[in-house]
């Protein structure tokens, strides 16, 4: 009870996609914000993702959630064009030597507006001890940047 009081109460949506999406909510409110947060191995990946969404006390904005789903979907070409665009990037042949799938995983998924369909999307070395990583900021379809540390 004391948990509930101040936390709120725990909701879970189950999605076919990208697993069960959880939350807190303290009111009933659907103009009230809540993030949403999920984790699931997608396909074509050797870790789960852990999806980050905002919404309200009745689920996550479906803009967004489109969004994701679109970025799921697409992936392998998602990758394909940041191959394309990584050797403006000198750093990444410290992150990246040999195939992006045996060495790189979509670790997060996490909006970067709330009422936009903006995302930076995280692949991190599959290597727990590596400490590189290629961080992209995708916007309604497209990479408009690239990180590479």
């Amino acid at each position: 009870m004391f948990l509930k009081l101040l936390f709120g109460k725990s909701i879970k949506i189950e999605d076919k996609k990208i697993g069960e999406l959880k939350t807190r909510i303290k009111r009933d409110n659907p103009s009230i914000n809540y993030t949403w947060t999920s984790a699931k191995l997608v396909a074509s990946q050797k870790k789960e993702t852990c999806f980050i969404i905002e919404g309200n006390s009745v689920g996550p904005h479906k803009q967004q959630l489109n969004a994701i789903y679109f970025i799921v979907d697409n992936l392998e070409n998602l990758v394909c064009d940041v191959m394309t665009k990584l050797p403006e990037k000198s750093a990444y042949k410290d992150v990246l030597q040999g195939e992006w799938k045996e060495e790189l995983y979509l670790s997060a998924i996490y909006p970067t507006d709330i009422w936009h369909p903006r995302f930076e999307l995280t692949f991190e070395q599959l290597d727990d001890k590596a400490l590189g990583y290629i961080s992209v900021m995708w916007e309604n379809g497209n990479i408009t940047e690239i990180e590479v540390e």
